[in-house]
């Protein structure tokens, strides 16, 4: 067996940034340029520089409401970036965050929370705290 998934080996090597649909990625954000897509050399694309787990990668997008969102925030600024949808239907919404200390909210608690399979007959700590 080896030490790393493939999928961490994935995201420690690659210099790109992949969110996947449904995923909030919490990074800092170093400022961005205007590049010519990798897929359409005659269209331009926003790429990010974003700092994420310690490591610099960027992110690579047309979107006009993305950068839109990216340009209320100041270089430096830690974000949270979520995705949401697939293909043509993929939107992203970029929310300035202070601090890595303050990047979990009650709404990514209950997102964890769905997401994490519970052994059965395991006590359910939400009702255990309100007794």
């Amino acid at each position: 067996m080896t030490e790393i998934s493939l999928k961490d080996y994935i995201n420690e090597a690659s210099t790109f940034l992949r969110i996947h649909p449904g995923e909030t990625v919490y990074c800092q954000y170093l400022g961005y340029k205007v590049v010519p897509n990798r897929f359409d050399p005659e269209a331009k694309s926003v790429q990010y520089i974003l700092v994420v787990n310690g490591i610099e990668k960027t992110f690579e997008s047309r979107s006009i409401n993305l950068a839109e969102q990216f340009s209320e925030i100041p270089e430096g600024s830690w974000v949270k970036i979520t995705r949401t949808g697939e293909g043509s239907k993929t939107k992203y919404k970029v929310e300035a965050v202070s601090s890595p200390d303050e990047e979990i909210t009650d709404d990514d608690l209950n997102e964890i929370d769905k997401r994490v399979t519970k052994p059965a007959g395991s006590p359910d700590p939400k009702k255990e705290t309100q007794a």
